[in-house]
C-alpha cells in the first residue's frame, strides 16, 4: 500500500501569514479622541484655523464656514490682545465612551493689556465616519462666549490724584470724577479741570495743570463678553486702573481759610510764608471762582476771577520799599539809624523845579532815619535817594534787584509775574534821561517799581530771619497713593541781601517801632495784639484818587515764624486797612499753635 502524499508546505505557510496579518489588523485601533483633540489644540496654538476647521463635526461645518470660523477666532484674539497661547488637554471625563468624548482643557492666554488669562474650557468630540471630530461652540474660544456674543474692551478711568495740605487734610480727594468739596478755597492754587479728549480729565489751570501728568494716573481696562442686545454678560479679565499721585502742599488749610475770609469784600491778595524754610502757608486772591462749578460743566472763570493776584499781579510797592532804601543808606556808610533829618512836609532838590510832598501835612519835623521808617516819612527817603543817586544812579535799582525784586521767585507749580525795577536804562528806552526825581520816586516805591505780594513776602522773610532770600515752596512732595515718594521739593537759598547783620538788626528795630511806637503807621491796627510783631505799611498811587493799601509784617518779632503780606486794591491806608487784615491772619496762626 502506497503511503499518503504529504501536504505541500508553501500553501500552509502562506495561509499562516494571512491569518497573522488579519489578526494584527484586527488588534490595531483607529486613532482615539485624544489624538484629534491634541491636534486641534496644537493648530490653535499656531493659529492654523484651516487645520482646526477640518477637525470639526459635519453639523458644525454646516452651521459655519471656514472663513467665518477663522474670522471668529481672529476677532476675539485681536480684542484680547493675544501674544501667545498655550492649550493643555486634561483627562478624559468619560473614558469608556465609544461615540462621545469629553475633556477639560486649560488655556493660558498671554496678552498685551491683561497679562496672563487662564481659562478652563470644556471640549466635546463626536465619533463620525471620518473619525473623531470636535463638537465646536464659541465657548471653546472663551468659556463665557456664546452664540451671537462679542468681546469688548471697556476703559476704566483712573482716579485722579488728590491734594492735601501740610497736615494731611484733604483739599481735593482722589476720585475718578474730579470734585472740589471746599468750593472756592485755594481755587487759584488748585486750579480746575476740563474733559480730556479720549476720556478722563485734564488740568487747565493752577496745580491741576502743572501736575496733570502726575495726577492723571493710568486708566485700566475690562475685557467683557457682550450679548447681541449690547448688554454685558460676563467679565473675562480686568486690568485695574492705577490712581494718580497725591500732591502734598505746604499750605495750611486753616490759615488759607482765614486769609480768604479776611479778603472777602476786597480785591487784592494775602500771602503767608514760613520765613525759616520758605513754605507757602497761604496764598489768597480776590475775586475768586468755584472750581466745582467749572467741573460740573459751568463756564471757566472770568479773567479777573482767574488772575492770581498773589503771584501774577505786580503792584506798586510804595513805602514797603523803604526798608530796602534804609538798607542801602546804611550800607553806603554815610548814614546810621540815628542820622537826623528835617521834614518840613515837602522836598525839592537843589535847582529842582518840582516839589514832592510828604503824606503828613506840615511835615514830621526833625527825626532820625529809624523814625523815618517807623513813621514812613517820604522826605527822609527823598533825601537819601538824592545822595545815593549822586554816588551812582544805578545803586538803588541794583539794590532792589539784590533784594529779589524784578524777577520771579522761582515758585514751582504756578506761573508768576517778574515785576519791574525802573533804572536809567528803562528811562532811556522811553526816550528820556534818568533824573534825581526818578530816584526819589523809586525811593518811596513808586516810579514804575512793581512787585508781587509773594516777592514782597520773600523779601521780608529774609529781613526777618538771617538775610537769606529763599525760594518759596508750595508743593512739598508728590507721592503715590501707597505713600511711595515720586519727587520732593525744598527751598533753596537764592542769595544773601547786601546787608550786614548789624544793619539788618537796625531795620528790624525800626519795623518793630512801626507797630509798637504810638506814632507808628501800624500801631492802631495791632493795638492789644498779644504777640510782638514788626512790619511796614504802604499806600500806593494807582489809577485814581483812592490808593492801594499794603502791609508786610512778621511775628513773633524776636523769633519770626510767619510772614504775612496783604495788598488791597483801592483800599486806601495801609495801616488802617491792610494791617488789620494781616492781624486777622496772625490771629488764626497763633490760635492754632
Amino acid at each position: 500500500m502506497k503511503p499518503l502524499p504529504r501536504p505541500t508546505v508553501a500553501p500552509i505557510v502562506a495561509a499562516a501569514f494571512v491569518l497573522l496579518a488579519w489578526t494584527g489588523l484586527a488588534c490595531q485601533r483607529a486613532p482615539g479622541p485624544d489624538v484629534a483633540a491634541r491636534t486641534f489644540l496644537a493648530a490653535w496654538e499656531r493659529q492654523d484655523y484651516a487645520a482646526m476647521y477640518t477637525l470639526l463635526t459635519e453639523s458644525v461645518q454646516a452651521r459655519i464656514d471656514a472663513a467665518e470660523f477663522a474670522a471668529r477666532y481672529r476677532a476675539v484674539e485681536a480684542v484680547v490682545g493675544r501674544v501667545q497661547l498655550h492649550a493643555t488637554l486634561g483627562e478624559r471625563a468619560d473614558p469608556d465612551g465609544d461615540s462621545l468624548a469629553r475633556y477639560a482643557v486649560t488655556v493660558r492666554w498671554d496678552t498685551t493689556s491683561f497679562g496672563a488669562i487662564a481659562q478652563q474650557l470644556g471640549m466635546t468630540l463626536v465619533h463620525e465616519a471620518a473619525g473623531w471630530r470636535v463638537e465646536w461652540t464659541p465657548a471653546l474660544i472663551l468659556s463665557e462666549l456664546g452664540d451671537g456674543d462679542t468681546v469688548r474692551r471697556v476703559a476704566l478711568p483712573a482716579p485722579r490724584g488728590g491734594l492735601v495740605d501740610r497736615h494731611g487734610a484733604t483739599l481735593v480727594p482722589t476720585a475718578s470724577a474730579r470734585g472740589y468739596p471746599h468750593g472756592p478755597l485755594a481755587a487759584h492754587v488748585i486750579g480746575y479741570v476740563e474733559p480730556a479728549e479720549g476720556g478722563g480729565e485734564r488740568g487747565v489751570a493752577g496745580l491741576e495743570r502743572w501736575a496733570d501728568a502726575d495726577l492723571r494716573g493710568v486708566p485700566g481696562e475690562r475685557l467683557m463678553v457682550v450679548g447681541a442686545d449690547g448688554r454685558p454678560r460676563a467679565t473675562v479679565a480686568e486690568r485695574p486702573p492705577q490712581p494718580g499721585a497725591v500732591l502734598e502742599l505746604t499750605l495750611d488749610a486753616a490759615l488759607q481759610t482765614a486769609a480768604e475770609a479776611a479778603l472777602d469784600g476786597y480785591t487784592g491778595a494775602i500771602v503767608a510764608l514760613d520765613p525759616r524754610d520758605g513754605s507757602v502757608l497761604a496764598l489768597a486772591s480776590r475775586p475768586t471762582f468755584d472750581p466745582a462749578q467749572v467741573a460740573d460743566g459751568g463756564p471757566p472763570p472770568l479773567a479777573a476771577q482767574a488772575l492770581n493776584r498773589a503771584i501774577q499781579q505786580a503792584y506798586t510797592v510804595a513805602s514797603l520799599f523803604k526798608v530796602v532804601v534804609m538798607g542801602a543808606a546804611l550800607e553806603s556808610g554815610d548814614y546810621d539809624p540815628a542820622t537826623l533829618f528835617r521834614c518840613p512836609g515837602y522836598w525839592r532838590p537843589p535847582g529842582g523845579a518840582r516839589v514832592l510832598e510828604d503824606p503828613l501835612s506840615g511835615g514830621h519835623g526833625q527825626l532820625t532815619l529809624s523814625d523815618g521808617l517807623a513813621f514812613s516819612c517820604n522826605v527822609v527817603f527823598y533825601e537819601i535817594a538824592q545822595h545815593l543817586n549822586a554816588l551812582d544812579p544805578h545803586l538803588l535799582p541794583a539794590t532792589a534787584r539784590a533784594y529779589g525784586l524784578g524777577s520771579p521767585t522761582g515758585l514751582i507749580g504756578l506761573e508768576e509775574a517778574a515785576g519791574t525795577v525802573p533804572d536809567p536804562q528803562s528811562a532811556e528806552a522811553h526816550g528820556r534821561a534818568w533824573t534825581v526825581y526818578d530816584a526819589a520816586e523809586l525811593a518811596i516805591g513808586h516810579g514804575g517799581l512793581g512787585a508781587t505780594p509773594l516777592q514782597l513776602a520773600r523779601l521780608f522773610a529774609a529781613l526777618a530771619t538771617d538775610g537769606v532770600l529763599r525760594q518759596p515752596v508750595l508743593v512739598r512732595r508728590v507721592v503715590e497713593t501707597d505713600g511711595r515718594e515720586r519727587r520732593a521739593y525744598q527751598s533753596e537759598a537764592q542769595g544773601a541781601l547786601p546787608l550786614s547783620e548789624t544793619h539788618r538788626r537796625a531795620i528790624q528795630d525800626a519795623m518793630r517801632r512801626v507797630v509798637a511806637d504810638p506814632g507808628g503807621t501800624a500801631a492802631a491796627g495791632f493795638r492789644t495784639f498779644p504777640v510782638p510783631t514788626a512790619g511796614k505799611t504802604g499806600s500806593a498811587e494807582r489809577d485814581g484818587p483812592v490808593l492801594d493799601a499794603l502791609y508786610a509784617g512778621y511775628a513773633p518779632a524776636d523769633a519770626p515764624e510767619v510772614v504775612v503780606v496783604a495788598v488791597v486794591e483801592h483800599g486806601g491806608s495801609g495801616g488802617l486797612v491792610a494791617a488789620p487784615l494781616v492781624r486777622r491772619v496772625l490771629d488764626a496762626y497763633f490760635a492754632a499753635r
